[in-house]
């Protein structure tokens, strides 16, 4: 069991989600996706298709990917918890995002653009003390006489959206884009109140869990239990029509350039909307002070010797859980992107942008300032920088190949992770395929 949840903790980073922010995209409106950073950016191209593009990042505050992973001597891959550990704050974060997007369309008639995308998306936070792995990997007997603060946040979900776009050029220097993104959400993890504390009586070690916390789970899944894993992933499981017929919502987008000369600024708020979850809907409820006869909790709960279902359901008796099926709603992380572009000459561009998200009453912000090269017609490349997140910096670049209507692009806001994994707490990456037709001017 204690295992489990250890590889969990360091899975949940991987599903991801908006998690490092991307500074990058937005600049580089030769490349098609750039209008999912603003709806009024949009290519000169009569017709734009956008075959399957990924992006992906993952941050860990603290420790990097090679403390909680080694190889050991016989070339196996293990998890070493207890490293990590010792390279935490008393507050970490864990971040993630993941977005697939399977199709997109856009074209020209007349002075206005329509466009139509649909994607897959992920994204994932976790907000914990210190002390909540360490009671996983450690259990509680270091904190004998002490009070443990195991507060979390923990917000993890994923949905597809059908997104409809317009741009207007009323004139030759403006253009003004709104979108409508139509959401079905796939699964929710998310916590509403995240009071929890532990403390170990120094005497005659009695456990004493303070609570005041809920979580509520949405998934078209159905399942057993924790130990039923196979039959949650069984695509046998899966009706495809759950995606769009469940756990509705809508979104906004909204953007606006202008162009000056040599310089383009431009300015979108983005994910204005919110989700209702209604599909196997639970809702697990505490609150109150509750006593436990032990020693070692991370031995009677966390023990390998111990089911999965067989640990929630002592801990379910112990905090007197409450589950109900009432439906709820979350928003989406609202974004915010500001850039300017400017054409030092007829090759290289001088970029930036800056980005900042508002989710759970909490402004994440970062700025990115970037140098475009066209080396040829048919290969451009950039070199970014880009502050964020701790470590604060990082350089990145991009490359984007014309090879006739084809287009080939890729981005990432950080080379270090990628020549050095194990020793970076953070990556990010986009890659993905274009096809566009002769420009309308």
């Amino acid at each position: 069991m204690r295992n489990i949840l250890l590889f969990i903790f360091f899975l949940f980073s991987f599903f991801g989600s908006q998690a490092q922010q991307e500074t990058q995209l937005n600049l580089l409106h030769d490349v098609w996706q750039s209008n999912r950073t603003n709806p009024a950016l949009v290519p000169d191209s009569k017709l734009s298709i956008g075959l399957p593009s990924f992006y992906n990042s993952i941050y860990f505050s603290g420790a990097s990917f090679g403390d909680w992973i080694r190889e050991n001597e016989e070339g196996k891959i293990m998890l070493t918890p207890n490293r990590a550990i010792e390279q935490l704050k008393d507050q970490n974060r864990i971040t993630g995002a993941l977005q697939l997007e399977t199709i997109s369309l856009g074209f020209w008639r007349g002075k206005v653009h329509f466009s139509a995308h649909h994607a897959i998306r992920g994204q994932a936070w976790l907000d914990f003390p210190k002390t909540l792995p360490q009671l996983i990997g450690q259990g509680n007997l270091p904190f004998v006489g002490k009070t443990m603060d195991l507060s979390h946040n923990l917000q993890l979900f994923a949905h597809s959206e059908l997104g409809l776009g317009l741009a207007i050029q009323p004139i030759e220097q403006l253009r003004v884009g709104g979108k409508i993104k139509f959401l079905n959400g796939i699964a929710d993890i998310s916590t509403t109140r995240n009071q929890l504390s532990l403390k170990t009586e120094e005497e005659i070690y009695q456990l004493q869990l303070t609570t005041d916390y809920q979580m509520n789970t949405s998934s078209f899944f159905q399942y057993n239990g924790f130990d039923d894993l196979n039959n949650v992933v069984s695509v046998n499981n899966i009706k495809w029509s759950d995606f769009l017929g469940v756990n509705r919502g809508i979104a906004f987008d909204f953007g606006v350039t202008l162009t000056a000369k040599k310089s383009t600024l431009g300015l979108s708020l983005l994910d204005i909307g919110s989700i209702k979850w209604n599909k196997n809907v639970n809702n697990y409820r505490t609150k109150g002070i509750f006593e436990y006869a032990g020693l070692d909790i991370a031995r009677d709960f966390f023990n390998d010797s111990l089911s999965i279902n067989q640990s929630i359901d002592s801990l379910k008796t112990i905090l007197d859980i409450q589950t109900t099926n009432t439906t709820y709603q979350t928003n989406l992380p609202t974004r915010f992107y500001f850039f300017v572009n400017h054409k030092l000459n007829d090759r290289l561009t001088l970029g930036t942008s800056f980005y900042s998200t508002w989710y759970q009453e909490r402004l994440r912000s970062a700025l990115g300032v970037q140098l475009q090269y066209q080396f040829t017609n048919w290969l451009s490349a950039g070199a970014h920088y880009s502050i964020y997140n701790q470590p604060a910096h990082h350089f990145g670049g991009n490359f984007i190949l014309n090879l006739g209507a084809l287009q080939l692009y890729g981005i990432t806001n950080g080379f270090f992770p990628l020549l050095s994994p194990n020793k970076a707490n953070n990556f990010n990456f986009r890659v993905g395929l274009n096809i566009g037709l002769p420009s309308v001017k």
